[in-house]
C-alpha cells in the first residue's frame, strides 16, 4: 500500500495535486479564493496501478517519462541544484469528478528553482464528455484545492502545465457528462446526467507565470438544467436515425433520457452533445458516445428471420451453481408457428463450448412434418448422444448488462410415437449471433 506522506502548499507542510484542463474563460490567475457552495471533498489517497520509474537528473536537466508511457516531466536546465534520483508511478485517481490516471511524483518534498514541464498524452475518446478541467491538491486532511489550469493539444493529445514541486497528480473536470461513453441494444432507453465539481465559479485557465490560484473543491453534485444551451444526436437536434432523447423534468438535475433507434444508425457510435452554458466561461461541449449494438440474427434451415427478440439470465442453485439461460424467438411467423431456442449453459466463461452435458438447447421448430419439439440429445435407455454445435461466448458484460456471442449446430426433433406421429430422429440445422439483456 502506498504511504501518505503529503507535501504543503507553502514551506514544508505536506499535499497532493491532480491536473486540470482548460476548455474556457475563467476568473485570473491570484484573484482571492471564493469558498464553495457546500463541504470540501474529501477522498482516499489513489493505490498504485503500475511500476515504479526511476531517473537520476542534476543541474543540468532532464526528462522523466512514467512506465506506461502517457505522463512527462521536462525539467529545465538550474531546477535542481544537485543530482536528485527522481520517481515517477501510476496511482488511481481519486479526485472529485475524476478523470483519466493519477501520478504520484518522488521524492516527495522535492522543488524546483525554474518550473517544470508536465505533459499528459491522452488516450482516444478519454476526454469525451468532460471540461472544464483545472490542477488541483490534495491537502492533508485529504481535501482538494484547486491549483491551475493546463493547455490541451487536440491534435496530439497532450495536455501541458507547468509544476514547481513533487507529490500526488490526477485528472479532474468541472463538468462531467455521466457516462461518458456506452453500448446499447436497438429501440432501448438510458439516462445520461451532467454532474459538476463543486467549486466557486469556472475553473481557471493556464498561468504561464506558474502562480497559484487556491480555492476548495467540493463534491460532485448534479448540474441543475439551466446550464443547458442545445442537445444534439450527430449533430441533429431532431435525432434523425440516431434515435430521440428528452430533458427529463426536474429543476436541480439534468438527467436526457436517450432512447436508442429501432434500426442501426448511418453513424455509429452515436454522438450525445451537450453545449454547455456558464456565466462567465463561454461555451463548451460535453459529448458521450454511444455504440449501437447490431440486432440478433437468427436462421433456421436456410431462412433467415427478420424480428427478433431474446434476453439472457445469470442464475444460481445449490443443486447447480452458477449457469446461464438465455431465449431466441423469432416474430416473422404466424404465433402458432414461431421458432425458438433455449440455451442453457453450465458454469458459463467467455469461449467455447460444445453441445453436452455442460451445453443443453431445446425449442421449437413447427413442421408439417414433426411436431416441433428439438433438443440438442436423443435419448437413449441409459444415456443421452448429444447432436453436433457449440455455443461461442465473447461477453459477459455484468456492469452494462449485456451477453455477447453465436450458436451454431443441428437439433434434433423430438416426437413421441403415435399413429401420425412415428419415432423419427430428424435433425434441423440453425445459427444465430447475439447481443442479449442480461439479468441477474
Amino acid at each position: 500500500m502506498l504511504s501518505f506522506r503529503p507535501l504543503s502548499l507553502i514551506g514544508a507542510r505536506p499535499l497532493f495535486l491532480c491536473f486540470v484542463l482548460w476548455f474556457g474563460a475563467c476568473k485570473p490567475a491570484g484573484q482571492e479564493p471564493e469558498q464553495a457552495s457546500g463541504p470540501p471533498a474529501i477522498t482516499e489517497v489513489g493505490q498504485s496501478i503500475g511500476p515504479l520509474a526511476t531517473k537520476t537528473i542534476g543541474p543540468a536537466g532532464g526528462t522523466l517519462t512514467s512506465t506506461d508511457g502517457r505522463l512527462t516531466l521536462a525539467i529545465p536546465s538550474g531546477a535542481l541544484s544537485a543530482e536528485t534520483a527522481l520517481t515517477v508511478e501510476p496511482v488511481e485517481n481519486t479526485a472529485p469528478n475524476g478523470v483519466g490516471r493519477g501520478y504520484h511524483f518522488g521524492p516527495e518534498g522535492t522543488r524546483f528553482a525554474k518550473p517544470a514541464s508536465w505533459t499528459y498524452h491522452y488516450q482516444p475518446g478519454e476526454f469525451n464528455g468532460v471540461g472544464p478541467v483545472a490542477i488541483a491538491v490534495q491537502q492533508p486532511d485529504r481535501s482538494w484545492v484547486l491549483t491551475q489550469g493546463a493547455r490541451q493539444d487536440t491534435a496530439n493529445r497532450t495536455i501541458t502545465t507547468q509544476i514547481r514541486h513533487f507529490s500526488w497528480w490526477s485528472l479532474v473536470t468541472q463538468y462531467q457528462l455521466i457516462p461518458p461513453a456506452d453500448t446499447m441494444l436497438l429501440n432501448t432507453k438510458k439516462k445520461f446526467e451532467v454532474q459538476y465539481t463543486d467549486y466557486p465559479g469556472g475553473f481557471p485557465k493556464f498561468d504561464a507565470d506558474g502562480k497559484d490560484f487556491l480555492a476548495p473543491l467540493g463534491w460532485v453534485l448534479s448540474a441543475k438544467p439551466s446550464v443547458i444551451k442545445s442537445i444534439t444526436l450527430n449533430g441533429q437536434k431532431s435525432g434523425g436515425d440516431a434515435g430521440s432523447f428528452q430533458l427529463l423534468p426536474g429543476a436541480d438535475k439534468t438527467v436526457i433520457e436517450y432512447t436508442s433507434p429501432d434500426k442501426q444508425p448511418a453513424r455509429n457510435p452515436v454522438a450525445l452533445t451537450l453545449e454547455l452554458q456558464l456565466p462567465g466561461t463561454g461555451l463548451f461541449m460535453l459529448t458521450s458516445n454511444i455504440f449501437i449494438k447490431p440486432p440478433i440474427t437468427f436462421q433456421v434451415e436456410g431462412r433467415e428471420f427478420k424480428k427478433i427478440y431474446g434476453g439472457a439470465s445469470l442464475l444460481n442453485s445449490p443443486q447447480v451453481g452458477t449457469w446461464l439461460q438465455f431465449i431466441i424467438h423469432e416474430q416473422d411467423s404466424p404465433n402458432n408457428k414461431q421458432h425458438n431456442v433455449t440455451v442453457s449453459v453450465k458454469n458459463p466463461t467467455v469461449g467455447g463450448f460444445p453441445f453436452g452435458e455442460q451445453v443443453e438447447v431445446s425449442g421449437i421448430f413447427p413442421s408439417q412434418k414433426h411436431t416441433g419439439y428439438v433438443h440438442s440429445w436423443i435419448e437413449t435407455d441409459d444415456s443421452k448422444q448429444y447432436a453436433n454445435g457449440k455455443v461461442i461466448i465473447t461477453n459477459i458484460d455484468r456492469k452494462n448488462k449485456l451477453l455477447e456471442g453465436s450458436i451454431s449446430g443441428s437439433l434434433v426433433y423430438h416426437n413421441q410415437p403415435t399413429p401420425d406421429y412415428p419415432r423419427i430422429h430428424d435433425i434441423a440445422r440453425f445459427s444465430a449471433t447475439f447481443t442479449l439483456p442480461l439479468a441477474e
